[in-house]
C-alpha cells in the first residue's frame, strides 16, 4: 500500500481532468484514473511523466464503480483527494436502466463513488472531495417530485441543467 499522497479522479482523459492530473503528478501524488475507456486511460498515463494507475469506471455502470472501489481499497491506505470530474450531456434522452445517462453518469455514479470511498478519504487528514460541475446548474432547479428525472424530460440543456444543480 502507498503512503504517497493520492488522488483519484473521475474523467481525467480530456479538458479539467487532464491537465489536474498532469498537475497533481508534478506535485508528487499518485494519480488514480477512474476511467470508462481504459485504453485512452493507459495513452494518458504513458503521457504523465510520474505515471498514474489506471482503473475501470463507468459511472453509469454501478458493477464497473463497485469493482473499481473495491479494487482502490485493496491497494491504498489514503485518498487525499477525491475529484468527480467526469460529465457527460445528452441531447437525446438516452437511459441507463430506469434512469436518464445523464443522471447516471453526472449524479448518481459520483454518490456511490464517494460513498463506497467515504471512509477511506475522511481517514486521511487533510482530504478532500471536490465535485466538478458546470455552470448549467444556474439555468435549472431540482424537481422534488421527480428527482431522478424518470418522468420528466430526460434531455436538452434543462435535463443537464437539472443533473448539474443535484451535484
Amino acid at each position: 500500500m502507498s503512503e504517497r499522497r493520492c488522488c483519484l479522479i473521475t474523467g481525467p482523459t480530456h479538458g479539467i481532468g487532464r491537465v489536474t492530473v498532469e498537475r497533481l503528478s508534478e506535485q508528487g501524488y499518485d494519480v488514480l484514473l477512474a476511467c470508462r475507456d481504459v485504453e485512452l486511460g493507459k495513452t494518458v498515463a504513458k503521457a504523465i511523466a510520474g505515471g498514474a494507475q489506471v482503473f475501470h469506471c463507468d459511472l453509469a455502470r454501478w458493477d464497473t464503480v463497485a469493482q473499481m472501489t473495491s479494487d482502490v481499497l485493496s491497494r491504498y491506505s489514503r485518498l487525499d483527494l477525491l475529484i468527480n470530474n467526469a460529465g457527460f450531456i445528452d441531447l437525446d434522452g438516452m437511459r441507463v436502466g430506469d434512469y436518464p445517462a445523464m443522471m447516471a453518469v453526472n449524479h448518481l455514479g459520483p454518490y456511490l463513488l464517494t460513498t463506497r470511498l467515504f471512509d477511506l478519504v475522511t481517514s486521511t487528514p487533510g482530504s478532500r472531495i471536490i465535485n466538478v460541475a458546470s455552470y448549467a446548474h444556474r439555468s435549472a432547479t431540482i424537481e422534488f417530485d421527480d428527482p431522478l428525472c424518470t418522468r420528466s424530460p430526460a434531455s436538452g440543456m434543462m435535463a443537464y441543467g437539472h443533473c448539474e444543480r443535484a451535484v
